[in-house]
């Protein structure tokens, strides 16, 4: 008899649903417990495990990917020896069906059957490389001070602007204020922010450097994907984090480019339905915009992406086809640059025809 777990996380608690099953068919009713979200609740999940499943072939755990909720727990489970799959959300969703009942108990019990008619498609969770949770931790953090300053910024300046146009209106009927104006308040407030913010960064960048230099093979794959002109520090780091350091698709471009989001798909239908490939909104879409300017960027410094370019334009491609086409190749040349560790050159053709004569002299 195998068991499956489906575990739904939230912030407090976790629910985990048992479903005991012998050829894809439950022999036992299903069980239901529910526990807090921290090392005591883990510690009391963990005990009930080695009092009920003694006489079982294999325990599989299962749940979504929520992040930080879910963090904790499969860290746990994994050191502690079991088999822990992390799943991403959406494709649960659509693979129960029409689902009526919505809790946190009904859906660790879809969790957990989805686990048991899958389980061939397991992926088995493993906590990353310390060294790379750390380097995607800094890069989140960069984004969020980056994202917050703008925030910030853009927000003062439209304050300042409106404030403005009511000074402008008073001073025109001639009305006089008779409260200190909060503005001048306010932006002195502000530019102080902005400059902590601006110093946090900086630190920030210098940590994230300090995380590159110190491990060896994050370091080596850095400076093979920024000697491509174009793509410089924070997409070799994107790229770096968001890839595993390029271990998660087995240095396979074309899924790293299908979660990038500039993969094309074509939809089809018998003789009424024909369009023509689009990309899909389901992508990371920080990944793909970061990727973007990237290939802007190479398109204008990059002869070989400057050639590549133009041929897309001179077959007739509309240019954002062209500059997606454009993404593709460069997503493909870094790849195959990380998998032969080799860095970019613009003389790559000829110094091989070189190096292929010498040999053959």
């Amino acid at each position: 008899m195998n068991l499956f777990f489906g575990i739904d996380f939230s912030k407090e608690k976790f629910d985990v649903t048992v479903v005991y099953c012998e050829n894809l068919n439950e022999v036992k009713p299903r069980l239901s417990m529910c526990y807090a979200n921290d090392l005591k609740g883990f510690k009391s999940f963990d005990r009930w495990i080695h009092k009920n499943c003694k006489d079982v072939e294999s325990l599989l755990f299962c749940g979504e990917k929520t992040g930080i909720y879910s963090s904790a727990l499969s860290v746990y489970l994994f050191y502690a020896g079991y088999e822990m799959w992390l799943e991403d959300p959406y494709q649960i969703k659509h693979s129960i069906g029409l689902q009526r009942l919505k809790d946190d108990k009904a859906d660790s019990g879809f969790i957990a059957e989805y686990a048991m008619r899958h389980q061939d498609k397991k992926m088995l969770y493993k906590p990353n490389d310390p060294s790379l949770e750390a380097l995607r931790e800094l890069f989140q953090f960069r984004n969020d001070l980056i994202n917050e300053k703008k925030k910030l910024s853009m927000r003062m300046k439209e304050k300042s602007l409106a404030n403005d146009g009511m000074k402008d209106i008073k001073k025109h009927f001639k009305v006089k204020d008779s409260v200190k104006d909060p503005y001048i308040f306010m932006e002195s407030a502000v530019g102080k922010i902005l400059k902590e913010y601006d110093k946090q960064l900086e630190i920030c960048e210098e940590n994230i450097s300090n995380c590159i230099e110190n491990q060896s093979d994050i370091k080596e794959n850095f400076e093979i994907v920024t000697s491509i002109k174009g793509v410089a520090r924070v997409n070799a780091i994107a790229l770096i984090v968001f890839t595993q350091n390029f271990s998660r698709f087995d240095y396979d471009s074309r899924k790293i480019a299908c979660y990038y989001g500039i993969a094309p798909f074509g939809r089809s239908s018998g003789t009424s339905v024909k369009s023509n490939p689009h990309t899909s909104h389901m992508a990371n879409k920080q990944l793909k915009a970061l990727l973007t300017m990237a290939a802007v960027s190479a398109v204008r410094h990059c002869p070989a992406i400057t050639q590549f370019y133009s041929s897309r334009i001179a077959r007739g491609k509309k240019p954002l086809v062209a500059l997606n086409d454009t993404k593709n190749k460069i997503l493909h040349i870094i790849v195959a640059m990380v998998k032969n560790k080799t860095k970019y050159s613009d003389h790559y053709l000829f110094d091989m025809k070189k190096q292929y004569e010498q040999r053959t002299a």
